[in-house]
């Protein structure tokens, strides 16, 4: 029962790599991934004319995930704005 705390204490966390590791292992993480939104980076309206390091930096912070390529953060970013809208 050990355990129990550490998973309940990793469910309370508002960080996202919590989320991530539970959606890989097959949990409903939807509850996760709302609690987490309240440490959201705020994507500007003109996002699109970003600099390269700005919009990979912008897009790293929606996703946590690595950013390698312009069509990698443009998607990314467009992603979470519709999660986000859906969401609110």
């Amino acid at each position: 029962m050990k355990h129990q705390g550490y998973l309940n204490r990793a469910l309370k966390s508002s960080d996202r790599r919590y989320a991530r590791i539970f959606d890989k292992l097959g949990y409903d993480v939807a509850a996760l991934q709302t609690e987490a939104g309240k440490n959201l980076v705020p994507i500007p309206d003109g996002w699109r004319e970003l600099a390269w390091a700005d919009l990979r930096a912008l897009a790293k912070g929606c996703s946590g995930e690595p950013i390698k390529s312009k069509a990698d953060a443009v998607a990314a970013i467009e992603l979470e704005a519709e999660r986000r809208k859906a969401n609110s």
